[in-house]
């Protein structure tokens, strides 16, 4: 097997989603191993992988299967387990904090509420297969959510969370979007550069007959996502 034929085989995995966007490509020590070749034939493809786009580099550590833009949809039930099922992407979350804490004015004001009250707030990290694709404070109304339960770190799940305290259906009121660049924070959770240009959506969810209940304030990196506003017609 010469680079050419390492690189077609590679690439095809890459393309049948056998080797999942965001995900990490063996060391390159282990893919001579199991492709029977010579380390240089396997940097010759890794090279011709990188050239082409199918891969991403990273200082310091392994090269990852690069991630096509994702079309992240924003409707009237916004919810992104269910996007990534429907995407047939592996979509994971990560427990970042779980506090009670004061809201920032324009939060309070979407749930209606004193800024002078304290909400929970829950701190998530969402994932496609490896890759960051957001990082979601989300901000509970005492007046519906006297108190979330405890949330697992690896499935923090808000819909989940509400079902548990009896709220089983919830709308999306509206959506505030806007970009900017990234906190010294966001940039080093998302994995991205400060000069890299994120999206910043503020969104707010109700009971069916429409008390605020919940909003998230979310980031999500511009290179890699795209948000898709979807009306029932």
């Amino acid at each position: 097997m010469n680079w050419k034929d390492l690189r077609t085989a590679l690439a095809s995995e890459i393309r049948s989603g056998a080797r999942p966007a965001g995900s990490e490509l063996p060391p390159q020590a282990m893919l001579a191993r199991d492709f029977g070749v010579s380390r240089h034939v396997v940097r010759r493809a890794l090279a011709s992988l990188l050239a082409d786009g199918l891969i991403e580099s990273r200082q310091g550590a392994r090269a990852v299967v690069a991630m096509t833009h994702v079309e992240l949809p924003v409707s009237t039930r916004t919810r992104f387990s269910a996007a990534m099922v429907q995407l047939g992407l592996r979509g994971q979350a990560e427990l970042l904090s779980h506090r009670r804490r004061l809201p920032p004015t324009d939060i309070a004001r979407h749930l209606g509420l004193p800024r002078i009250v304290p909400v929970e707030v829950v701190e998530i990290l969402r994932r496609i297969g490896d890759r960051p694709v957001s990082v979601s404070r989300h901000y509970f109304s005492p007046r519906s959510v006297s108190r979330l339960p405890t949330l697992s770190r690896d499935n923090p799940g808000v819909t989940t969370a509400l079902r548990a305290v009896g709220i089983v259906d919830f709308l999306r009121s509206d959506t505030l979007v806007t970009s900017r660049l990234p906190t010294l924070q966001e940039s080093q959770v998302l994995g991205i550069g400060r000069h890299t240009p994120v999206i910043a959506a503020t969104g707010c969810n109700t009971l069916p007959d429409g008390t605020p209940i919940e909003v998230s304030d979310s980031v999500f990196p511009s290179d890699s996502v795209t948000l898709v506003f979807r009306f029932a017609g």
